[in-house]
């Protein structure tokens, strides 16, 4: 690939305009919302600039399709290079099929003795697009030149369903041990993360956020109160850099 000139500073006078890149599945719409309006409207506020939003959400995105973006795509390199703030999310796709599979309790959908065979693999899938995502990130844009932020995920399934037919424990270990490795490799770059997960999911991770009103009927997309929500987490993260280049 060509190599990409990026903008060099992240020291802006106020009233400057400042790119502002989303990149994630349907779960990051929340934070596309123009000022005044949510995390976009909290930069504008908090910091005197101006925010110029480029979108880069598409629903249903997979981590491997985020990751083949952040690396031949050269319209997203390049706005990843020139951006001030980034917003990303590492999609949860791998576990569509094999939590659906699971969820569904029929008998060896899911394989192996305990007919959870598919959800150790769906971790293992994307722990490793977490690590490919997140080093691919910061080689065009350094942790300590822009703010990159991430969050960790709600549960994507109706709790209460789960719970009744049996399936909530198996499905919530290996989601939190996908939360708990985004969080490892994240801090390990300096790159701070929104705890969704335990705003919405409660402090030991089982509380249905549809109860709560912070998702739709689907389980999934945050609603207004859920999106409100998450920019707020986020704008409490702060505003500092990364000390140094990870």
């Amino acid at each position: 690939l060509t190599p990409i000139p990026c903008k060099s500073s992240n020291v802006l006078s106020p009233e400057e305009e400042w790119d502002y890149v989303v990149i994630g599945d349907s779960i990051t719409w929340g934070f596309l919302e123009t000022p005044p309006s949510g995390y976009a409207g909290y930069l504008e506020q908090d910091l005197s600039v101006k925010v110029r939003i480029h979108n880069w959400e598409k629903d249903g995105w997979s981590s491997d399709g985020v990751l083949d973006a952040l690396r031949y795509n050269q319209e997203l390199r390049q706005a990843v290079c020139d951006a001030e703030v980034i917003i990303f999310e590492v999609p949860r796709k791998a576990f569509d099929s094999p939590g659906q599979d699971y969820f569904s309790g029929n008998p060896g959908a899911c394989g192996g003795t305990d007919n959870q065979d598919c959800l150790p693999k769906a971790l293992a899938l994307y722990q490793e697009h977490v690590d490919a995502i997140v080093a691919e990130l910061v080689s065009l844009k350094s942790p300590s030149d822009a703010l990159i932020r991430t969050f960790d995920a709600h549960t994507y399934w109706p709790v209460a369903q789960s719970k009744a037919n049996g399936t909530f424990d198996g499905l919530i270990y290996y989601w939190q041990a996908a939360n708990n490795y985004l969080l490892q490799v994240a801090t390990e770059y300096q790159i701070p993360v929104a705890r969704v997960y335990e705003a919405f999911n409660g402090p030991n991770g089982d509380e249905d956020p549809f109860e709560k009103g912070y998702v739709w009927e689907d389980a999934l997309h945050p609603s207004t109160i859920g999106k409100e929500l998450m920019a707020t987490l986020m704008r409490e993260l702060g505003y500092e850099y990364a000390l140094q280049k990870p």
